[in-house]
């Protein structure tokens, strides 16, 4: 990410904010395309269905990254899975979003990584790597664990800090783990990697067995140890620590679990507004449009994104607002949640994220010795993978 594609995205995320804010002019200012739904992990909070699904090939994807961006004015997306670098084509779908002046975020479980596609990845010009890491520890419900992951972590540093690509660690909190979220903190302080976290929501579809959930904050405990695992957090985000969710979000988790486990089962109160299908479209491997990742519901079954303008995107709102009204007080997802921040405060989310913690490493793609630095250091590496 050179500096005049820096200055891009500042544009282009203040534009889309601008976009948002009129009625009849509302965008999307977050899109996730799905790649895949392919996966070599089997975790077994995902919510995602591994049966074999149709995938759009390669020119296909390409024409809907197209029609994202010119008809639906969105430049931000985020390429999802499934696990994404199962796809051979990765790099070259990347460096297409790059030529159309698109922001990309690609995550990854990064077990399938090694130095070579690190190298490939950081080459089509990505702009943001997001690796879901859920502790250093083996656990029973998560594959993304251990010191394996943590080796990927420390190429992966190597290489984006050198093309300036944004990093980032999606951690998601179950009882077992959240005393990890500390030492990950301690290990990445002083790098450019920021941490987002989520917290494990048992499966509502199962009323019977969910006070029984190994994983989850059930009892009085449970929630007074989250309590004070929220309170811990925001004074670490308070002292340094990159915690890219706002302290709103985590305000609301040991609230939003009370309300999932009140007995005998109530309509929970909802605790904040979703922007899913009005600031926020989701779209399946096949093109499909999905009202949101948790949902495995489409829009309709015969819409796809090529079909989809402005126009009909602005008609589907009502079909949107009718579902939020059964899900959006069973939810609290991180990237759904971050949108409605986004669209709500959005020179409060500018100033938190950006000046606040990216601003001593922006300064660094105007220093030209460091500049020469990381160029001397990429042309040995094309040089390394003959490039």
């Amino acid at each position: 990410m050179n500096r005049y594609k820096l200055l891009n995205i500042a544009k282009t995320y203040f534009k889309s904010v601008f976009y948002s804010i009129l009625p009849k002019r509302t965008v999307p200012l977050w899109t996730h395309l799905w790649v895949t739904r392919r996966c070599n992990l089997r975790c077994k909070y995902c919510y995602v269905s591994h049966e074999k699904y149709p995938e759009m090939n390669t020119i296909e994807l390409k024409k809907a990254i197209k029609h994202i961006k010119e008809k639906l004015h969105c430049s931000f997306i985020a390429l999802m899975g499934g696990e994404p670098t199962i796809r051979k084509d990765l790099p070259e779908i990347i460096q297409y979003m790059t030529d159309l002046n698109i922001t990309s975020f690609l995550t990854t479980n990064g077990t399938l990584l090694d130095e070579r596609k690190i190298f490939q990845l950081c080459e089509s010009d990505v702009d943001f790597i997001e690796l879901s890491l859920d502790g250093m520890s083996p656990s029973p419900i998560s594959e993304k664990t251990g010191q394996n992951l943590m080796n990927i972590l420390e190429i992966l540093i190597k290489y984006t800090k050198t093309y300036d690509v944004g990093l980032s660690i999606n951690m998601v909190i179950t009882k077992q783990n959240y005393k990890e979220l500390y030492e990950l903190i301690r290990l990445v302080s002083g790098e450019p990697i920021s941490i987002t976290t989520g917290l494990y929501i048992p499966d509502l579809q199962d009323e019977k067995n969910i006070l029984d959930d190994p994983f989850a904050f059930i009892s009085s405990e449970d929630l007074i140890n989250l309590d004070g695992f929220v309170n811990r957090i925001i004074n670490l985000k308070n002292k340094g620590a990159f915690l890219a969710m706002d302290d709103s979000y985590y305000k609301k988790w040991v609230p939003f679990m009370r309300e999932l486990l009140k007995r005998p089962p109530q309509k929970p109160k909802k605790l904040w507004k979703c922007k899913a299908g009005k600031n926020f479209l989701e779209i399946d491997c096949d093109g499909r449009i999905r009202y949101c990742s948790y949902l495995n519901q489409l829009v309709d079954e015969d819409l796809t994104i090529i079909d989809l303008d402005l126009s009909y995107y602005h008609q589907l709102g009502s079909r949107f607002k009718n579902m939020l009204k059964r899900c959006n007080n069973r939810c609290l997802s991180n990237c759904f949640y971050q949108v409605s921040l986004i669209k709500n405060h959005p020179f409060k989310f500018a100033d938190e994220f950006v000046f606040k913690h990216a601003m001593p490493f922006v300064y660094e793609l105007f220093d030209r010795e460091k500049t020469s630095e990381k160029m001397a250091l990429k042309n040995e590496w094309r040089k390394k993978f003959n490039y």
